[in-house]
């Protein structure tokens, strides 16, 4: 029995740390789309053209990747670093 709970609190141990990878993940992810949308709102100051358009598109573009990040999951990251000849 004393061998089952100590099963289960490293099962609560490794939750709890994978909790706070995806929060903190979260978190810069929320903190990149707030950028993106502020700029948004500010796009008279921009300078230049591509600039301007780039500041409009990004904060929806952004949103509209979300999900297929969210899917895809870390997975997602060292395939493009391979497909470049990137070694993790």
């Amino acid at each position: 029995m004393h061998k089952l709970i100590e099963i289960g609190v490293q099962i609560l141990e490794a939750m709890f740390a994978l909790g706070l990878v995806v929060s903190c993940l979260a978190m810069v992810l929320g903190l990149i789309w707030t950028a993106c949308y502020n700029r948004f709102f500010q796009v008279a100051e921009v300078r230049g053209r591509w600039m301007q358009l780039f500041t409009l598109i990004t904060p929806w573009t952004f949103t509209a990747y979300l999900p297929m990040l969210v899917r895809a999951g870390p997975e997602a990251q060292d395939s493009r670093a391979s497909r470049r000849g990137i070694r993790a």
